[in-house]
């Protein structure tokens, strides 16, 4: 959406068909970047659309670093973890240094996206983005720092679930490169989470998304557990009546 003026890689996620042919609501699913930066006019868009929930993606130390401007009565509901969620790619990175050949980013964003739906740290805040999805009636707005990975895998679960074809699902992944600013602003939190020992390529490699990296996410979920629903039982611990609820109100003619 261009209505927004500092609050970045913001879009309404529904839209989608599904396999039955009917569709996912719009005008329900949000996702953006953090709102740290968000104007008053943003935040007035925000009041317009009506939220009545926000997931936060992201970790205690992140929320301090990034605060979000919400007021006591906007939003609803705000959904927060205190665990950190980020920080694999740091993880990764000091291993793939010390591997012959130096950095792929390329092979490292793909090792961490295959690696994100079984971290403990973030299982917690998926279950609260499904939770606030079963629980909130209205617009749910879900965000991490730059928008693309913790929210690109959130979003990428629940249309997988929904049984949106995954070509629709990896097109709305990809999105996030096709404005400039979402770019930078994914590439400012990699040069800030991950220090200045990347070279320029490799920085900018991190900040953008590629179709292999959130299908190596999906597949490594249906190897392990082999449905979207049962990671979604066995991994996250959530209950089939949200999962009924969820199918049930976002899915429509």
């Amino acid at each position: 959406m261009d209505r927004f003026e500092r609050l970045h890689n913001f879009r309404d996620y529904g839209g989608c068909p599904v396999r039955d042919g009917r569709r996912v609501h719009s005008r329900r699913l949000y996702r953006s970047a953090h709102p740290t930066e968000a104007s008053a006019g943003d935040l007035s868009t925000l009041r317009e659309i009506g939220l009545t929930a926000v997931v936060d993606l992201r970790g205690k130390s992140e929320r301090e670093r990034w605060p979000s401007p919400w007021t006591a009565d906007f939003p609803g509901r705000v959904f927060v973890v205190e665990e950190e969620t980020g920080g694999l790619l740091g993880s990764l990175l000091v291993e793939a240094r010390s591997k012959p050949g130096g950095l792929d980013a390329v092979e490292l964003m793909r090792q961490g996206y295959a690696l994100m739906p079984f971290r403990w740290r973030l299982k917690r805040v998926l279950r609260n983005y499904f939770e606030a999805l079963a629980t909130c009636e209205g617009p749910v707005l879900v965000h991490c720092l730059a928008g693309k990975d913790r929210t690109g895998l959130a979003v990428a679960l629940l249309l997988a679930l929904l049984e949106v074809e995954r070509e629709h699902i990896v097109a709305d992944f990809m999105l996030t490169n096709a404005v400039a600013a979402n770019t930078e602003v994914a590439l400012q939190a990699v040069r800030t989470t991950l220090g200045g020992e990347l070279a320029e390529d490799q920085a900018r490699e991190l900040a953008r998304v590629r179709p292999q990296y959130i299908e190596a996410a999906l597949n490594a979920v249906l190897e392990r557990h082999g449905s979207i629903a049962a990671y979604l039982r066995e991994a996250l611990d959530i209950p089939n009546e949200w999962l009924d609820v969820i199918r049930t109100e976002l899915v429509g003619d």
